[in-house]
């Protein structure tokens, strides 16, 4: 994958923010983003339900079962895992740039 480079020609930084459900990950990225609103966001998708206030697109592609299965086949979810329950990926550019619209309803199985 080829580096990626900010405007200025720098490398871009990236930062990993991990931690389990529950544990203000979100409140974090929140506060980094109005301190620095040029900090842009990777949004995963997930066959999980939306949680109460997550928004489609903004929070997680919400996705059921087979569109997960088809953008992962077709190389749109890259690097991610699949649990027992449900299934997380991180998306490539191409599914960063997926429509809200695109992103079904979630499905669980």
């Amino acid at each position: 994958m080829p580096a990626t480079v900010d405007p200025s020609g720098r490398l871009a930084k990236v930062f990993v923010i991990t931690g389990p459900s529950g544990v203000g990950k979100g409140t974090l990225i929140r506060a980094l983003r109005e301190q620095v609103p040029e900090i842009e966001l990777s949004v995963s998708a997930t066959t999980r339900a939306p949680r109460g206030g997550e928004e489609d697109a903004v929070d997680y592609h919400f996705l059921d079962g087979d569109d997960f299965v088809m953008y992962l086949g077709d190389n749109l979810l890259t690097s991610g895992i699949v649990d027992f329950v449900e299934q997380f990926r991180t998306g490539s550019s191409a599914a960063q740039a997926m429509p809200a619209a695109a992103a079904r309803p979630n499905a669980r199985r």
